[in-house]
């Protein structure tokens, strides 16, 4: 694709705002920390949800090269943090190397319950992809369980669809097999993105729906 069409886009939430100027942006407290300060108050969830800041890693990396805070953190006075590192190279077999068969390792000599969700709003790991390599490990859905809706009550809406499930059955020796949801309009880091949805597919995956 043209460079010139995807610039200024998110590659991680391709529908979401960007951070304007690209500089570390000054701020108050940014929603998440708001979303933090709620929840250690007891407010409940639903009411400390605010809308997403394109801008929190800015503020973070901020925050943290504040001199107050690296003597906090008992950090040295010269150092520079910043999102990514520079030092730590990988080597590009490693990051080409699949990883799938481990999950038939998994899931057909263990006795675990695997979940594995995604965004559907990701161009980095695109949910498109991730759909194929499930496929491909070879396991047929259980009857009845094929992209089926999961619902999430949205405010002044009711229950609005939040994306769709499919459960695999594991082959002899397994027992639980895989499940596979997605996340509509949400991005690489789903609790970012949409966190009352996160928390509820992470609510039925510990209590054994999924």
């Amino acid at each position: 694709m043209n460079e010139k069409m995807t610039n200024g886009i998110n590659p991680y939430a391709l529908d979401y705002p960007t951070c304007p100027g690209g500089a570390a942006i000054q701020a108050a407290v940014s929603p998440q920390a708001q979303r933090l300060q709620h929840f250690s108050a007891g407010v409940p969830l639903s009411e400390s949800i605010p809308k997403y800041d394109p801008c929190v890693t800015n503020y973070l990396v901020d925050y943290l090269n504040t001199p107050a805070v690296k003597e906090a953190i008992h950090a040295k006075a010269d150092i520079e943090w910043g999102t990514c590192s520079n030092i730590v190279n990988y080597a590009e077999k490693d990051m080409e190397r699949d990883t799938a068969p481990l999950y038939n390792y998994l899931i057909d000599g263990f006795d675990l319950n695997i979940l594995v969700y995604s965004g559907d709003d990701d161009a980095i790991c695109a949910m498109t992809g991730t759909h194929e390599w499930i496929w491909e490990l070879g396991y047929e859905p259980k009857r009845g369980q094929l992209w089926n809706t999961w619902m999430t009550e949205v405010e002044d809406y009711g229950k609005q669809i939040s994306g769709y499930y499919t459960h695999f059955e594991a082959k002899e020796g397994g027992k639980h097999g895989l499940s596979f949801a997605t996340v509509h309009g949400a991005g690489h880091e789903v609790p970012t993105y949409k966190p009352k949805q996160a928390l509820e597919l992470l609510g039925k995956y510990l209590s054994g729906e999924w």
